[in-house]
């Protein structure tokens, strides 16, 4: 089988500035166009799960959509249903305002306890007061490197979220202080097409710098060569990215564009000799929709 089918260009010029082409198509067996039937369970079990989707002005907004356990289901392989009845609805979720009939969405499956994932890329084909319903175009499951291990202890819905909004084009020291201290955020990312991707980023705390007032620098540590975020924003620089404190159940989304460092000679900021910048264009904190009590367990071994 011709594995290259399954990347896209920018991915695959990624992967060759990266020297991981080989590993790239060994590892690429595992992307599919239907979700694999060991995740099928899975999915259905999770409380929350991370979204990508682009507005109007072609901005990317990255979230975490909560509800109770079987908000989402995948009916078959091919086709997932988000419940809003089950769903834990935000009134300004930047994720939620962008879904509608015949939109790209990316979406990641994670559960913070087991470090399991899976990546589920695809297109709503149908949106009800009842359901959304997702096609899958692409999905495959990742390894388990740098997440940190939490585990929900106690979860309640908010009493009130409407007046809980802040935002802007400035983040503010309240938001500096989270970005500085993150040992987990979320990214999502899109081919020029539209087709969304959602990925995840841990470390340390402290892995993420603060260069000035409106960019952040992430370290690239070595994962599975795929490299689906960087080859998407070879192409298409724009991104969103979501910190989640998890003390106080909060969402940091930011928007903005990113530029990638493919071979720095400072290894201090990545062993991979490699780091991306991310400037902050907007930004929006709000509640999570669910209250969740979290237990933290370890940092990942394979942290730099």
């Amino acid at each position: 089988m011709d594995f290259h089918r399954k990347y896209h260009k920018g991915e695959i010029q990624a992967q060759k500035l990266a020297g991981e082409r080989k590993q790239a198509d060994f590892n690429g067996q595992v992307i599919s166009n239907s979700i694999i039937e060991g995740a099928l369970t899975f999915i259905s079990d999770q409380e929350y799960i991370v979204a990508s989707a682009s507005d109007n002005s072609s901005n990317i907004w990255t979230s975490v959509l909560s509800g109770d356990k079987g908000f989402i289901v995948a009916r078959t392989p091919r086709l997932l249903v988000i419940n809003q009845k089950k769903l834990d609805f935000v009134k300004h979720n930047p994720v939620i305002k962008q879904l509608n009939k015949g939109s790209s969405i990316g979406l990641l499956a994670i559960e913070l306890a087991s470090r399991r994932r899976i990546r589920i890329n695809g297109k709503i084909t149908s949106i009800t007061n009842e359901e959304i319903e997702i096609k899958v175009k692409q999905a495959y499951p990742n390894c388990m490197k740098y997440i940190q291990r939490r585990h929900i202890i106690n979860r309640e819905l908010w009493n009130q979220l409407d007046n809980q909004e802040s935002g802007g084009e400035k983040i503010g020291e309240t938001e500096k202080k989270l970005i500085l201290s993150a040992d987990t955020f979320f990214i999502g990312s899109a081919h020029p097409n539209g087709n969304l991707d959602a990925s995840h980023r841990g470390g340390n705390p402290g892995f993420i710098e603060l260069i000035n007032n409106d960019i952040i620098r992430i370290p690239d540590y070595k994962g599975n060569s795929m490299f689906n975020t960087f080859g998407n924003l070879l192409l298409n620089n724009r991104a969103g990215i979501v910190f989640w404190d998890f003390e106080h159940n909060q969402l940091l989304h930011l928007a903005g564009r990113a530029q990638i460092t493919w071979d720095s000679s400072d290894k201090s900021i990545s062993n991979t000799g490699r780091f991306w910048e991310f400037t902050i264009e907007q930004w929006n904190q709000m509640p999570i929709g669910r209250n969740f009590t979290w237990e933290f367990l370890d940092y990942s071994p394979h942290n730099n």
